[in-house]
């Protein structure tokens, strides 16, 4: 089904200023090994991640299982404590560290550090892409829609490498003990690599909607095609998982890197398999919540050839990444672990493909929930949805992603639209559809807008979190810090950045007031409204508004349409 949105840009004269509202923490209780609880907040994302206490207090889990109290040094590296987070009193431990000048630039540089090494394999990728696709130009323009112009797809091949170790040994039974011998190569295989046939249930029986591939094919227009093997060899199609020894050296967060390097190593040098392939993400037995390392991406530029041995193909390597046989569900606080689902892989493998990750400071103020867009982008905590939020149905990568990847191209507004239709494309990888963005470009500043329909449908059907009290979708306005910046937010309808629900942590990403209409049936976004199109702290405005939005579909139905009336304002 195809719904269509029209809309308009206008240009103001006068200054304006918005000062952003301060979202609402939601914290969830924490439990240690030995029953206490605590109350804490999700904090970062993969790279950077902790947790954080009502008091401020950086929170992590210690060697011994145990959630510790830690500091932050000059360094932006994380200290642990020898103080257990409700047992020990938090003497000598410093609240809220990241917000120390020193400290916080510390973090910055490693930001920056990260982002560069993404932006080379971005670049790495979009050559591979262009020499067999074309260049952002290979487009054309009919019917007042961009469309891509080329039939042509780039493969990229991953190979999967399990491993194990002491004590923490692949899975091998369920509880009606029908898999004694684990989960078989062909389990695996099919969750990254089938095509079209992942969507009834996962080896544990749980509901899929589509492989790691099916993702990618749907969010690159069918420009790329994921493909692989497992690394490991197999008896009977059961792996045979490479030992590690001893899993202590791996035990922390920011350990990863190094497995990784240790696990291409040992699988190439002592072992002789093939390793291969453009991307090798590593997965590690036993579940998230227990290794408590869910997929964290390096880039080929955070390696040196020398680290690894030189039948290791090095020159076509993009990086590699983390993940876990099996994962419990977003809350983990059960021990509901299962098969693995696509969502983390998703997301990391886009990293390893060029993504970066937010900075620290953005619309004026410290950002750690990741980028602002929620459950509206995979890249964000969209990776997580599924209605079990198992990250069995991840949410569409978010506009700025597919364009900067050159995979969709925005129709740039240069003047007043009336009953301009956006369409939203269902499930559809055909090169000669169109994701049908629209690019509004700030006169007064470097910011700009991506305009999208998006409905709950297709990966985007466990959209919102409680998305079982309606099917609503709606027009997304995402402000954009400029055309070649990763950094981008959404412009909630509501205004709404966060809605505490008890024991729901990011409860608001996704909710029904976020599109336009929406639940809060918004009809426009000015200079002057709230929210507003202005920059969120520098005292200036844009000159950008979407006004006279109004609904077509009175059921507001996932058939929603939108029609938007874009006139000049006047002063």
């Amino acid at each position: 089904m195809k719904c269509k949105k029209t809309f308009a840009i206008a240009g103001i004269l006068v200054l304006a200023s918005f000062n952003a509202l301060t979202a609402q923490p939601t914290y969830r209780s924490l439990k240690q090994p030995d029953g206490t609880t605590f109350q804490a907040i999700e904090r970062g994302d993969e790279w950077l991640h902790f947790f954080e206490t009502p008091e401020g207090y950086v929170v992590r889990r210690g060697d011994d299982g145990y959630f510790h109290y830690f500091n932050i040094n000059a360094l932006g590296d994380f200290v642990a404590t020898d103080l257990k987070v409700g047992i020990d009193p938090p003497v000598d431990v410093n609240v809220r560290p990241y917000e120390n000048p020193g400290v916080l630039r510390a973090l910055q540089r490693k930001i920056d550090t990260y982002n560069a090494a993404a932006e080379v394999n971005r670049q790495r990728y979009l050559q591979k892409q262009r020499s067999v696709v074309g260049s952002v130009n290979a487009l054309n323009k009919g019917s007042g829609r961009t469309t891509l112009s080329t039939q042509q797809t780039v493969q990229v091949d991953v190979g999967l490498l399990l491993v194990e170790f002491n004590g923490r040994p692949h899975y091998t039974s369920d509880p009606q003990g029908s898999r004694p011998n684990g989960y078989t190569v062909n389990d695996f295989e099919t969750m990254f690599f089938s095509d079209d046939t992942y969507d009834e249930s996962s080896p544990d029986g749980e509901d899929v909607f589509g492989s790691l591939r099916d993702y990618f094919e749907f969010q690159s227009h069918g420009i790329l095609t994921i493909t692989g093997q497992v690394i490991n060899p197999s008896v009977n199609g059961i792996p045979t998982w490479l030992n590690m020894g001893n899993s202590a050296p791996y035990n922390t967060l920011g350990e990863s890197d190094d497995l990784l390097e240790d696990a291409i190593n040992r699988a190439v040098a002592d072992s002789g398999w093939n390793c291969n392939y453009d991307v090798i993400a590593v997965l590690v037995s036993q579940d998230d919540w227990t290794w408590y390392q869910t997929g964290v991406a390096w880039f080929q530029s955070s390696f040196s050839s020398n680290n690894f041995p030189p039948s290791f193909d090095f020159t076509n390597w993009f990086g590699g990444y983390v993940f876990n046989e099996r994962n419990a569900a977003e809350y983990r606080d059960s021990d509901e672990a299962t098969f693995s689902h696509i969502g983390i892989n998703c997301h990391e493998l886009f990293h390893v493909l060029g993504w970066g990750i937010p900075n620290i400071l953005n619309q004026g103020t410290l950002i750690w929930a990741h980028s602002g867009s929620g459950d509206w982008s995979s890249m964000s905590v969209g990776y997580r949805t599924g209605p079990l939020r198992k990250t069995e149905s991840p949410g569409d990568l978010d506009p700025i992603a597919r364009i900067l990847m050159e995979w969709a191209v925005p129709t740039g507004v240069t003047t007043n639209l009336d009953d301009e239709s956006i369409t939203y494309i269902e499930e559809d990888a055909n090169l000669n559809e169109t994701f049908d963005f629209y690019r509004l470009t700030s006169s007064y500043s470097i910011e700009e807008f991506i305009v999208e329909n998006r409905q709950y449908s297709g990966f985007n059907s466990y959209l919102p979190e409680w998305w079982k009290s309606g099917n609503k979708g709606g027009l997304l306005v995402w402000r954009h810090a400029s055309s070649t910046s990763q950094t981008r937010s959404l412009r909630r309808a509501d205004n709404d950045n966060e809605v505490v629900l008890e024991g729901m942590p990011h409860v608001s990403d996704g909710d029904l007031g976020d599109p336009f209409p929406g639940a809060s049936n918004n009809r426009e976004i000015t200079p002057y409204t709230t929210p507003s199109t202005n920059p969120y702290a520098y005292g200036t405005f844009t000159g950008v508004a979407v006004t006279d939005i109004s609904n077509s579909d009175t059921t507001m139905t996932a058939d929603l349409c939108l029609i938007f009336h874009q006139t000049r304002l006047k002063i």
